[in-house]
This record gives structure tokens, sequence and C-alpha cells, in this order.
């Protein structure tokens, strides 16, 4: 985040999917609201089932924000009864849950 921050602008929007400890999240969010950059954590959680029954992606960030990226995260689900993406509330709220899945 910290190289490709200079090249945001507002407007832009980050997904953060690398499952990070919610402390950075909280920080990397704010860094982002600043400049009113979107940011949305995609906590990933698929254990060894992950390839034949789907992932599941715990959403933090802002409610309007995930529903517009919603196709993002749930087209490349294996199946459609796979396509777990909940919206679990403000940045850091899905890696967080994360965490602890």
């Amino acid at each position: 985040m910290g190289l490709c921050h200079p090249l945001l602008a507002g407007g832009d929007t980050v997904i953060d999917g690398g499952n990070s400890y919610y402390k950075d999240t909280l920080r990397r969010a704010a860094l982002c609201a600043a400049k009113h950059i979107e940011y949305v954590d995609a906590g990933t959680s698929s254990g060894i089932w992950g390839l034949e029954q789907g992932y599941s992606l715990m959403l933090g960030g802002a409610a309007q924000v995930i529903e517009r990226l919603r196709p993002l995260f749930t087209t490349p689900a294996p199946a459609a009864e796979s396509r777990r993406c909940p919206y679990l509330g403000t940045s850091a709220d899905g890696g967080a849950a994360r965490s602890i899945d």
C-alpha cells in the first residue's frame, strides 16, 4: 500500500484481500479516507474445500461500495451456492472476522 498510495486519487477504490491484521487495515483505511479513496477489506477463507465448494469473503468497508463491487466478489465463485460474501461492517471488520474463522 505504501508504494501505491501516492498514485491513488479521490474516487479510486482499494480492495485489500490480504487477510491483514485489523490494526493495519484500520491504518490503511484512514490513509485512504484522508484522500477520499474508498477502502474495502476482503478477508478470504476457503480451507481445503475452497476449490470445490467455494470460498467465503468477509467484507468490510462502506456498505454502498461493497454493493457496487459485489459482482467482483461473487462472480469467480465455483458454484452459485458457494457465493458466500457477507458484508460485516466498517473497515477491518472483514479481516477481524477472518482472523477468528
